[in-house]
């Protein structure tokens, strides 16, 4: 409490040395450090504030910014109208307190078309889930978009992601085969419900 964001400019130095700029905060309390150069993927920086008799050290590891590294059910085969939409991220996106609590502040930032009644719930702090009220929509084309302005925890931006799948097709599951007396129907069975 008794240092100035002023004395803490000069104080604060990096362990390996990160050439950069010193910026305001959103806060008073606030120090922002902007490093002149991408820093090292995977690698553990030191920041040591030295002030008076005070000696504060953190360690921290860079890591990737955060993106979409899939979204389920997968395109390549045909997907269960029973399923679930999840969005799988490569880094956390949400705090634990926010696990399995239904989401609607992602429901702007993820357009799910056709639309489809259901909520948005964080399964993990890097899962988001897409659980539809009833059921997806039987042998439809889905078009799942992750728009520009969904942030992580820290702030960082995800790049959009467009993703599509199929819920299985109509088609015929059987079909009466052999002889049928003239006073039996003929039965064809499909693998859904169809509307006459």
């Amino acid at each position: 409490k008794s240092v100035s964001v002023a004395q803490a400019t000069g104080a604060v130095t990096f362990e390996p040395e990160i050439q950069g700029n010193w910026l305001k905060g959103k806060t008073d309390s606030d120090l922002v450090f902007q490093p002149a150069e991408k820093l090292t993927l995977g690698k553990y920086y030191t920041a040591i504030l030295a002030v008076d008799a005070v000696n504060l050290e953190k360690d921290f590891l860079v890591d990737e910014d955060p993106k979409i590294t899939a979204i389920f059910p997968a395109s390549s085969t045909p997907a269960s109208e029973f399923s679930e939409v999840t969005i799988v991220f490569n880094r956390p996106m949400v705090p634990l307190t926010s696990l399995d609590s239904f989401s609607d502040d992602v429901g702007g930032f993820v357009k799910i078309t056709p639309a489809t009644p259901g909520k948005f719930r964080w399964t993990s702090t890097r899962n988001l889930q897409f659980i539809p009220k009833d059921r997806l929509m039987r042998s439809t084309h889905y078009h799942v978009e992750v728009r520009p302005g969904f942030v992580s925890i820290e702030g960082l931006s995800v790049a959009a992601v467009v993703h599509e799948f199929t819920t299985r097709p109509l088609r015929y599951e059987n079909v009466s085969s052999g002889p049928i007396l003239y006073s039996q129907p003929m039965r064809i069975i499909f693998n859904q419900p169809v509307d006459l």
